[in-house]
């Protein structure tokens, strides 16, 4: 068996030069699909193209939406019962073929991909690849029943592992409706990270005690039984001037009305106040929020229909489905919903969107500097069509600039272990988790 080709050979094979590109409203995917044998003497015959229009009307009756409503179901019921019992596949990173303009595919779009610069050489140069995922409740049964991580335990109960952290974002069933999406890189790429931190103020009381448990839970009770004796001499030490400064206090305000506290007698009549014991502590990180800004002008025709699409596909993800994701809803016939797993659509319920993730590229891996992100959910995208300030469309109705603003959040923190893996430990199964998390 001869060895695989090298990834960036095959996405320039797979996507550069194999799959071109067609406009239109129909596609012959049934005809191409025919034997040769059977082709041949129909090309011969010259009735290649009365077959194909046969098999084109056959398709877009509503004997054949529906026909291909059932198959679509049916596939897309396979591919749930099998991550249902294996668990969903990881996120990999490979670049499907060109997408088919104008096909209207049920459930396999997340095979080929929409391209602007619709031209670009990938194996040769840097882009952002968009993928689209069914989002995962982080804490549903995220694994599979007959997975070895289920055997074991690994995402069940507490999180044991940063990869079990992350396996809700990671093992992903694709959003079959969609289509990958490759970008050139925006001119602006920055990422950034925060975390929360903030002042703390504790009594004198508080911080004995506090000090005193530290103690007691490192074995020095010698130590927790001195310290809470120490704070309570120093309490009673302080007792008159805290009841002296409570009477006062109570005495202004019964007369006057106005109202102080402590310190402020404190400060004004001795010039001290209270130790406020003020520390600072860290209350968590922060989740990243990415902005992408895209304008894209068409050179042609063609590409002018894959901006139109791509943009559709970003509406797609962002918004809820009226069902379960990845089933039909009836397609083109009306009053068919769901002809399989009909119990799995429960009236005034709607499903969670889709997800993102999204991929810095150089050739056909991920790119070794740019920064990578987890899977993201996308919560805004603003569509400018008058990016110049007026309203120009070309003759065909397309705008000739279109800006398209996308908003993501991660979906999951990032940790140390995201960024630099410490070690096999923290991993009991899957790939390098390095190549999903953030950094």
């Amino acid at each position: 068996m001869a060895d695989p080709k090298p990834v960036a050979q095959q996405v320039e094979e797979d996507t550069t030069t194999n799959d071109e590109v067609k406009s239109g409203t129909t596609s012959n995917d049934w005809f191409d699909a025919l034997p040769g044998f059977i082709k041949g003497p129909l090309k011969t015959i010259g009735l290649d193209d009365d077959l194909e229009g046969v098999i084109n009307w056959i398709e877009n009756s509503p004997v054949g939406n529906f026909a291909e409503d059932i198959v679509a179901d049916l596939k897309q019921t396979f591919r749930d019962q099998k991550d249902k019992l294996l668990g969903a596949d990881q996120i990999s990173f490979k670049v499907q073929p060109k997408a088919i303009l104008g096909d209207n595919d049920r459930n396999d779009a997340h095979k080929s991909s929409l391209r602007y610069p619709n031209d670009s050489i990938l194996a040769s140069t840097d882009y952002i690849l968009f993928q689209f995922f069914r989002y995962k409740p982080p804490f549903s049964n995220t694994t599979g029943t007959l997975n070895p991580r289920t055997l074991i335990g690994q995402g069940s109960g507490e999180y044991g592992t940063i990869e079990e952290y992350n396996l809700s974002i990671t093992n992903l069933s694709p959003d079959t409706q969609l289509n990958q999406v490759v970008l050139y890189v925006p001119p602006d790429v920055s990422s950034t990270y925060g975390a929360e931190w903030s002042d703390q103020s504790f009594s004198n009381t508080a911080v004995a005690k506090i000090r005193g448990g530290q103690a007691l839970r490192d074995g020095n009770i010698f130590s927790a039984i001195q310290g809470q004796f120490e704070n309570a001499g120093n309490s009673i030490g302080r007792l008159p001037d805290i009841a002296g400064a409570d009477f006062i206090r109570d005495q202004i305000a019964g007369a006057t009305g106005e109202q102080f506290s402590r310190n402020d007698l404190f400060s004004s009549a001795a010039g001290a106040v209270l130790n406020p014991n003020t520390e600072l502590l860290f209350r968590n990180p922060h989740m990243r929020t990415i902005d992408f800004t895209y304008k894209l002008v068409p050179n042609n025709k063609t590409e002018a229909e894959i901006i139109f699409e791509i943009v559709r596909t970003f509406k797609l993800c962002l918004h809820p489905s009226f069902g379960v994701p990845g089933k039909q809803q009836g397609g083109k016939v009306p009053g068919i919903l769901n002809t399989f797993n009909k119990t799995d659509s429960k009236v005034g319920f709607i499903s969670v969107p889709s997800v993102v993730k999204f991929a810095f590229m150089k050739g056909g891996g991920l790119h070794p500097f740019l920064p990578q992100y987890k899977t993201c959910a996308l919560v805004g995208v603003d569509v400018n069509y008058t990016t110049d300030g007026q309203y120009v469309v070309t003759r065909d109705g397309y705008p000739v600039a279109t800006e398209l603003r996308l908003s993501f959040k991660e979906l999951k923190l990032v940790y140390r272990e995201d960024i630099r893996p410490v070690g096999p430990s923290t991993v009991k199964f899957g790939k390098n988790k390095a190549l999903h998390g953030g950094h």
